[in-house]
């Protein structure tokens, strides 16, 4: 059965509800929460094996010249039964130092090498991040001395 989460929204709220704290903004409702537990039924939770298996194949996987992996996350999903979406986030070079860090007892190869191409993922995706805030911030400072003139 496929998991139908990303099908089934929450009830919509009015974007007051936007500035509440997460405890505090309208849940799924019922009906959906029920719907989401029976496409998600029997499904299980990838192991800290296999989640050290994924970010270890990832990660270890050669880059191509547009700094893209060889190895690529839909393929990964499939292989594990899994969205492409939980595999994102196995994969997200915070979560995946974490599974590093908590996989002491568990079989690998490369560890060193693992953990060097997550620290770099990560110095890109933070440069990515500045770089994407210094262009909004330039847009804006451009857009107001527009108005000015």
């Amino acid at each position: 059965m496929v998991c139908l989460a990303s099908s089934i929204k929450p009830q919509a709220s009015p974007c007051s509800d936007l500035l509440l704290a997460p405890q505090d903004r309208p849940r799924w409702d019922a009906d959906a929460r029920r719907t989401h537990s029976q496409a998600c039924t029997g499904k299980s939770r990838l192991s800290a094996q296999e989640k050290l298996d994924i970010v270890c194949m990832f990660y270890s996987a050669p880059a191509s010249t547009r700094c893209r992996r060889t190895v690529h996350q839909w393929d990964i999903a499939k292989a594990y039964g899994k969205s492409r979406a939980a595999i994102s986030k196995v994969l997200k070079p915070e979560y995946a130092l974490g599974v590093m860090k908590t996989a002491e007892g568990l079989q690998m190869k490369g560890r060193t090498m693992v953990l060097r191409a997550i620290r770099e993922e990560s110095k890109k995706k933070k440069m990515q991040r500045q770089h994407q805030q210094q262009k909004q911030k330039g847009d804006t400072h451009e857009k107001a001395r527009q108005k000015r003139t």
